[in-house]
């Protein structure tokens, strides 16, 4: 099976449990997008780069999604009603914590690469607050 390495922060997303800076297993991860545990070094190098790859995606993804929130309703206020919205959905989604959320918590034990991409999504939070 042909897997991308954009599959992969997708499918931490996914089976993630706030737990540990990456939350589940390679072996858990390798069955998520169907290939050997051994094959995930082929797309990352380390947990570390896995994890910073999963923060980037979190920020890449929270942006487009605040992004079209503001075009589709163009009103500040609507947007601001609906934002917490953004954070229930991960809740409601089997009990699961933003990943980036839980990794802000972690925030001082993260390693440096972690930490821009947690940062990143902070920052996009507080850019869009600003925008609005």
């Amino acid at each position: 099976m042909e897997v991308s390495a954009c599959q992969l922060p997708t499918s931490c997303t996914l089976i993630g449990r706030p737990s540990r800076l990456v939350p589940m297993s390679y072996r858990d991860l390798a069955a998520e997008v169907g290939i050997k545990a051994a094959s995930i070094y082929h797309h990352v190098a380390s947990k570390t780069d896995l994890g910073a790859a999963v923060a980037r995606r979190s920020w890449e993804d929270i942006a487009v999604e605040l992004d079209a929130m503001l075009a589709e309703t163009g009103d500040p206020l609507e947007c601001l009603r609906l934002d917490p919205g953004t954070f229930r959905r991960s809740l409601e989604d089997g009990n699961r914590l933003c990943l980036c959320s839980f990794m802000s918590a972690e925030y001082a034990n993260l390693p440096e690469a972690v930490r821009w991409g947690a940062q990143g999504f902070a920052d996009v939070n507080v850019a869009w607050l600003a925008k609005v």
